[in-house]
């Protein structure tokens, strides 16, 4: 019974998938793939079924090197695709690079074994995001090898480091039960780490924890802006600018590991609600309403968290975005997206001085940092009082991200790491 009930919580995995697959491949094709996943136990069966195919058709021995078989790179990324930001941001950009310099790569959710086992006949490199260990991954394991693939590895939290998980304060809004279930996983993402020759992270912070824990040298692949974003931005920036009726300062939260992180500037935010009448606080996302600011709740528009276009159309109501993060190991590694996504609309942003935020933004130039709530209220008070400053930090920001922060600026700093594990650019 509860591997039924496990199995019908991913119904809609199973549902995107059954789609995306009728789209590239054909409703046939698509109908056969979801009768191989219920006749054997949703894909769990495949892997078994697949090595005993080679096994009785005597094709199980050690294939040449895929680098070898194959002329050109082709990689495949595996990894948990629930959770759309996380697709956006360590995913779908990477195929975006890699697709515009001109080498194949595909994409999969660790759960399709069908898709996994079928992509990696003809991939020469396995890249991992953000995996933990199970049977169903060592089985990919043990079929990478077979078939001589390049193992590696991308991480974008230190969830593989029990320590500075622990430290992660937002940890307590959670049940106890699924605090030790996120820290016992740790153990698990390092077992298929160590595994992996080439490991990939978002942020200098991050390469210093996979340097501490593992000994391991990783190479940066930063969260960036990408098409989508680009897109979206120019679609939305003039027509929100001039159907702005308020002054809205925003905070936006892309899930609920962040309540400790946003109570943390909670009294500064009803000081300047006080102190600013014509000032509204919009909330995105999962955000719990602290009691500071309870007063004030005929002033906080709530947003629920929706897909990435509703989070974006939020965004560009704003004047001003805060990004209030505790200053602590964890979120050292932290990277700057809701800077870059803020930047892209033009709206300037006070962030907590701590991970990417302290390297990418100038202060009182692209935009403003805090490192207590002394800070906080000056970045707050400096801003709300001067239109045209914001406007001027707001083109700052906007010019140093466009510059400096998209999947096309950053193709330099990635090449070479690719370089690094066979993989080169044609384009």
């Amino acid at each position: 019974m509860k591997a039924w009930l496990v199995r019908l919580s991913r119904l809609p995995v199973y549902l995107r998938s059954f789609v995306s697959h009728a789209r590239n491949n054909g409703a046939a094709a698509a109908v056969v793939k979801a009768y191989q996943y219920v006749s054997w136990g949703f894909g769990h069966g495949y892997g078994g079924r697949f090595r005993r195919w080679f096994k009785r058709t005597g094709m199980d021995a050690q294939p040449a090197p895929a680098t070898e078989v194959f002329a050109n790179a082709s990689i495949l990324i595996v990894g948990p695709l629930d959770l759309p930001q996380c697709r956006k941001y360590r995913v779908v950009q990477k195929l975006e690079l890699l697709h515009g310099q001109g080498i194949d790569c595909h994409m999969s959710h660790v759960e399709d074994q069908v898709r996994v086992y079928n992509l990696m006949q003809t991939a020469t490199h396995l890249l991992f995001y953000r995996v933990a260990a199970s049977p169903v991954v060592e089985g990919y394991i043990a079929e990478a090898r077979r078939l001589g693939l390049l193992l590696a590895y991308d991480i974008d939290d230190p969830i593989f480091d029990a320590d500075t998980y622990r430290v992660n304060r937002n940890l307590e809004t959670l049940s106890s039960a699924e605090r030790e279930q996120l820290l016992d996983s740790a153990d698990l993402h390092l077992e298929v780490m160590r595994q992996c020759q080439y490991q990939f992270v978002s942020t200098r912070g991050m390469a210093e924890r996979v340097q501490a824990v593992l000994g391991l040298e990783a190479a940066i692949w930063p969260n960036v802006v990408d098409a989508e974003t680009t897109q979206l931005a120019a679609q939305l920036e003039d027509r929100a600018r001039s159907a702005r009726e308020e002054t809205v300062v925003a905070y936006m939260s892309g899930s609920r590991a962040h309540d400790r992180d946003f109570e943390s500037v909670a009294p500064v935010l009803a000081n300047m609600l006080a102190r600013h009448p014509a000032v509204v606080l919009m909330l995105v996302g999962y955000v719990e309403v602290p009691a500071a600011l309870a007063p004030y709740s005929e002033r906080l528009r709530r947003i629920p968290f929706g897909n990435y276009h509703e989070y974006f159309a939020a965004l560009a109501r704003a004047e001003l975005v805060v990004v209030p993060l505790l200053i602590d190991a964890f979120n050292a590694c932290k990277s700057a997206i809701r800077f870059y996504e803020a930047a892209l609309l033009g709206i300037p942003v006070v962030a907590s001085r701590v991970g990417q935020f302290s390297e990418v933004i100038e202060p009182g130039v692209t935009g403003y940092l805090a490192s207590n709530s002394d800070e906080w209220d000056e970045a707050l008070t400096t801003l709300l009082a001067d239109a045209a400053l914001r406007h001027r930090v707001g083109e700052a920001a906007q010019a140093a991200v466009t510059a400096r922060h998209t999947v096309q600026a950053v193709v330099p700093e990635v090449l070479p790491a690719l370089a690094a594990m066979g993989v080169e650019s044609v384009a």
